[in-house]
């Protein structure tokens, strides 16, 4: 009798995502006591036991491999799971963003913000309450319908933070919240946050 359980993903070795040197060493050994898998396009599969932790021996950088291949599909968390974390986690975020918020202020005054993965919306309701004129971008169809209350939904578009939708020097700041360690070209990614920041702007990445 076939089993419905899914088949284990495979695994690949990865360059470093910085320099793109094939060369590492392994450090640590991470177990996951996190979470029982990941979800491949709404399918959850079982990861490994462990994470290993390389050093590239060129440039320093610590990161994860081998790591599960993306192949086709895109590395997501369930609809639930990404409920209950923002339910869960709102009070600290908001604590956070308000500090994120006052930091940018010091650095700058207020202008247009762009929240690359900007989840359940909370940092642009708080942003526009501040005086900022506030964009978001987030590829959850899900988070981007029932963003929060108080933001212009207009100004929230489903998209991939590796091609923003916005031209050149678009934005006076971006910010890039507990994003870049879900992606796998983080270099591609700041890149392209680069890109619609204005001259003397700021990226503000956690």
């Amino acid at each position: 009798m076939s089993s419905l359980a899914p088949a284990r993903p495979a695994y690949e070795d990865v360059p470093c995502p910085l320099c793109g040197a094939q060369s590492v060493e392994p450090r640590w050994r991470i177990p996951n006591r996190t979470h029982p898998g990941v979800y491949v396009n709404s399918v959850l599969y079982p990861i490994a036991e462990a994470h290993t932790i390389v050093r590239c021996r060129r440039c320093g950088l610590l990161f994860a491999s081998p790591r599960l291949a993306r192949g086709d599909g895109l590395w997501t968390y369930s609809e639930a799971e990404a409920a209950a974390y923002f339910a869960a986690t709102r009070a600290d975020r908001r604590a956070g963003n308000d500090a994120l918020l006052r930091t940018l202020a010091a650095h700058g005054g207020r202008g247009r913000l762009l929240d690359a993965g900007c989840g359940d919306g909370l940092l642009l309701a708080q942003a526009a309450a501040r005086g900022w004129q506030a964009w978001g971008i987030e590829r959850s169809h899900t988070l981007a319908e029932g963003i929060a209350h108080g933001t212009d939904p207009q100004r929230v578009l489903v998209g991939d933070v590796a091609g923003l939708p916005f031209p050149s020097e678009a934005f006076d700041v971006v910010t890039l919240i507990n994003v870049i360690e879900h992606v796998p070209d983080p270099v591609a990614v700041l890149a392209e946050a680069a890109r619609v920041t204005r001259a003397q702007g700021l990226i503000a990445v956690h």
